[in-house]
């Protein structure tokens, strides 16, 4: 059994930078993931996220210009190559998370991870003890029980940027910050989109300047 100062459980944002700075103050880590490096934000939100809006804006720009004047020819979407350029930079992004926490000699696990409450944790049947533990899973979107959507084909956050197809129409339930920046992704590029939330005020959790609706 190999015996760790620090196990980290997620090679998301927060996992592999904590097993990093642990790692370069002189502990010896180990770092357990059973997906991909850099979790929801790299993978299935922010970073995929910014990309779609850099195309639309990109698109935008090009919309603008022809008011000015500026004339192109017919504007085509291959949305599959854009789908591909996302895809691409998301991936060196990830190679670089994972020469870093090479170049800090941590040690790295693919696999599921499960902890004892002896703090041994037990990845692909390899058992390891560690004197201290930090759970960095993140978490997974919420499907609301809404009448008809277990029979109806629908994507979440965790399925919707691995799309290659551009949707025609796209109906998104909720205001937040992810809702509407595939909004904003996707409406430039063509894809007739309707927000549907639970007030009239997109983003609460925002400053006030994000929201129109709300009270300056």
């Amino acid at each position: 059994m190999k015996h760790f100062d620090l196990a980290v459980i997620g090679a998301g944002a927060g996992g592999y930078v904590a097993a990093i700075h642990a790692a370069k103050s002189g502990l010896k880590v180990a770092l357990v993931e059973k997906g991909k490096v850099g979790g929801a934000c790299f993978n299935l939100g922010c970073i995929p996220s910014k990309i779609m809006i850099e195309h639309s804006k990109l698109v935008q720009k090009l919309q603008l210009v022809k008011e000015w004047g500026i004339h192109t020819s017919n504007l085509e979407i291959d949305f599959e190559k854009l789908s591909k350029r996302k895809d691409d930079i998301i991936s060196k992004l990830l190679e670089n998370i994972h020469f870093y926490i090479n170049n800090a000699s941590i040690r790295y696990y693919i696999g599921e991870a499960k902890v004892s409450k002896e703090k041994i944790v037990t990845v692909n049947d390899e058992k390891l003890a560690a004197n201290n533990i930090i759970l960095a899973t993140g978490s997974k979107p919420f499907v609301p029980p809404f009448k008809g959507l277990e029979t109806s084909s629908y994507h979440t956050t965790d399925t919707i940027f691995n799309i290659t197809e551009l949707p025609k129409q796209l109906t998104i339930i909720g205001g937040g910050v992810i809702a509407v920046e595939l909004a904003f992704s996707l409406a430039p590029l063509g894809t007739n989109v309707t927000i549907l939330n639970h007030s009239s005020d997109i983003l609460q959790t925002e400053e006030p300047e994000c929201s129109s609706n709300r009270k300056k």
